[in-house]
């Protein structure tokens, strides 16, 4: 009796020790696309950020200088409702 019990422990063990190499293959094969696309996403966050940061800049500056055109211009009318 003690025989059999030792072999259904072994088995018992076996499979087990599948068991945790099957789920430790399933996370490595599921985390290393997951790791994957989060960098992807990053990188492409980033860039977007940059170009908006950019673009903004580019109409603020533009704005700047159509206000300082409309005031010249505005200047060279003779308004002189300041004074």
């Amino acid at each position: 009796m003690n025989e059999k019990t030792a072999n259904e422990e072994h088995k018992t063990r076996g499979f087990r020790s599948l068991t945790v190499m099957l789920i430790l293959i399933i996370c490595i094969m599921v985390s290393i696309p997951t790791i994957g696309l989060a960098c992807l996403g990053i990188y492409d966050l980033r860039q977007s950020m940059e170009e908006s940061v950019e673009l903004y800049e580019t109409s603020m500056m533009d704005g700047d200088l159509m206000e300082i055109k409309s005031q010249v211009q505005g200047g060279d009318s003779g308004n002189t409702e300041l004074l």
